[in-house]
């Protein structure tokens, strides 16, 4: 099926995780239709991250090397375009073929819950590769010196401690630190990756070999993240998911995560992504020989 020639992203106000989830909606609709991509929104700023005094203000200004041309077109074409349509389901094959395409929507509305990558899971590689094209050269400069963790630990606090999300505690943490530990015998160092005060994760920091992540920026961060032989993710948070998207690590996800799939078939599938028992003993086998390997 091939629809209109466009196909749009009109990013949201959000975080860094949802608005990758529409620009990559739209980029795997435009693969599936065989139509071109256009991004608008791209300078977008949220105010809600100043007023709730939030240490991430969520400013992509200087991240993508996108073109400023191509938001003018695209905000041009959904001006003069008669008929429009927003985040339409991938599986429709009746939409009029004159139709622009815009996806505009957050990761709440119109996806799948209980496969969250499911429609863009096929496109995995090309996403990849439009991703790191398009980052900033100040990005691609800060990215060239980072280290790859071996535990990456992304806990998720900003806006989550306003609004009617149950975080990712402390204790689970440390205790799937210790466990990961005790498997590999070893203290493996341990990367925090936050947008929680210092303060806020005190108890964390007082276990041996670990530390914040330098934080230059949310995009080094979510591909500092992504670059960890383990991630630990954090609950209900898009910024751990694209991380494990973009990741070959092994990914453990809390209980309520457990069915989200990164990988499109067996034969990519990684070590491991999943949910994990409170008892080490009981983790499979794959997953415990892959932390005693771990240097």
């Amino acid at each position: 099926m091939i629809l209109g020639r466009y196909v749009i992203a009109k990013l949201p106000r959000t975080g860094l995780g949802n608005r990758l989830f529409v620009l990559y909606r739209a980029l795997s609709y435009a693969y599936l239709n065989n139509s071109q991509l256009l991004i608008t929104n791209i300078y977008s700023i949220s105010i809600g991250p100043f007023i709730r005094k939030e240490q991430r203000k969520r400013i992509y200004l200087f991240s993508f090397n996108f073109s400023p041309f191509m938001c003018i077109k695209g905000k041009t074409k959904m001006i003069l375009a008669k008929n429009k349509i927003y985040d339409p389901n991938f599986a429709d094959k009746k939409i009029d073929k004159s139709s622009l395409i815009i996806f505009h929507s957050h990761i709440y509305k119109g996806i799948d819950h209980s496969d969250l990558f499911k429609d863009i899971r096929p496109f995995r590689s090309q996403i990849i590769s439009h991703f790191y094209s398009h980052l900033s050269k100040n990005e691609n400069k800060i990215i060239a010196n980072l280290y790859k963790p071996v535990i990456g630990v992304h806990l998720r606090r900003g806006d989550f401690k306003f609004v009617n999300w149950e975080l990712t505690s402390i204790e689970y943490i440390i205790k799937t630190i210790n466990n990961i530990r005790m498997v590999g015998n070893k203290n493996f160092s341990v990367t925090i990756f936050t947008d929680a005060h210092k303060e806020e994760v005190k108890e964390l920091l007082l276990l041996e070999n670990i530390a914040l992540s330098p934080s230059y920026s949310d995009l080094s961060d979510l591909v500092h993240l992504s670059k960890s032989k383990i991630i630990i993710a954090s609950k209900n948070s898009t910024f751990s998911y694209w991380a494990g998207f973009f990741s070959e690590a092994a990914i453990i996800l809390d209980n309520e995560s457990k069915k989200i799939r990164y990988c499109e078939d067996t034969k990519d599938k990684r070590i491991f992504e999943g949910s994990i028992p409170n008892n080490p003993k009981l983790w499979p086998k794959n997953l415990i020989q892959y932390i005693k390997e771990l240097s």
